[in-house]
């Protein structure tokens, strides 16, 4: 666990999946998953790139956590897969 995530308990929770609206990942966990927005087949239900990226992070042994006091805005739409290989 980080210690950004031990400062404050109450407000974190762990979870399932979540909406990549606005997120903060760990360099290390992009860099472990290949793909890591593209989506994938689900009981044959294609999924969005927020299950996606969720299922592939849990999959390599990383945790997914929210913070519930945290105003989330989006400030831009951009596509995650091409950020991703932008920054590689």
């Amino acid at each position: 666990m980080s210690p950004f995530l031990q400062n404050d308990k109450r407000h974190y929770r762990k979870l399932m999946l979540f909406g990549t609206g606005c997120i903060l990942i760990a360099r290390r966990v992009l860099e472990e998953i290949d793909n890591p927005f593209e989506p994938i087949w689900e009981d044959g239900h294609r999924t969005g790139e927020d299950v996606a990226f969720c299922r592939k992070a849990q999959n390599k042994g990383f945790n997914v956590w929210t913070h519930w006091d945290y105003p989330a805005n989006h400030v831009k739409e951009r596509n995650l897969n091409e950020y991703v290989n932008d920054t590689k």
